[in-house]
């Protein structure tokens, strides 16, 4: 009997350790800091700056973007490929549940609904074309908070993309992994 209630005391301690920084008073990091900025990248509308605010429980993000390539061939008859491509898109969130271990680690779980718009401009190849496709998604993210302001959300779900909208069935359709990188202001 005595060794189960060491193991009850040892439990009841490892508890109480663990939720020690949780208080009905203390706000949440969201509440404290509900603005984020950083970068983002994701399966449905690309990648780049993110930005993110949450009203209470619902929470809404918009990440763009864009880049420049250029692609060189070792035949000299053929002119260099540049791409520019930009991007753009927009989520809506729903927390189910934040936590706070400590003051240095908090965080939050929550589901998420988004689309996007990616648009690639060829230039100087053969048959220089333009293209552009759209990606809609959801599912449930979690974002880890630490040292109070630094957040790594990381986002699964299922996706699907289509590139030039030329059928109802899409290009991708499929499992998700989205992640970045943010500041809480």
């Amino acid at each position: 009997m005595e060794k189960m209630q060491k193991k009850l005391l040892i439990f009841v301690i490892f508890c109480f350790t663990l939720t020690a920084g949780l208080s009905a008073e203390d706000k949440s990091v969201f509440e404290k800091y509900p603005d984020a900025f950083g970068g983002f990248i994701s399966t449905v509308s690309g990648g780049g700056i993110s930005w993110q605010h949450w009203f209470d429980r619902i929470g809404i993000e918009t990440t763009g973007g864009f880049s420049y390539s250029r692609e060189y061939y070792y035949d000299e008859t053929i002119p260099e490929a540049q791409t520019f491509q930009y991007n753009i898109g927009a989520q809506i969130q729903y927390q189910l549940y934040n936590y706070r271990f400590s003051d240095w680690l908090a965080g939050g779980f929550y589901l998420f609904g988004g689309a996007g718009f990616i648009s690639m401009l060829y230039l100087n190849v053969p048959d220089s074309q333009t293209g552009y496709g759209i990606g809609a998604g959801l599912g449930i993210g979690i974002e880890p908070v630490i040292l109070g302001r630094y957040s790594m959300p990381l986002e699964v779900g299922y996706g699907a993309t289509w590139s030039g909208l030329t059928s109802a069935l899409p290009d991708y359709a499929g499992f998700i992994i989205q992640a970045g990188m943010r500041y809480r202001l």
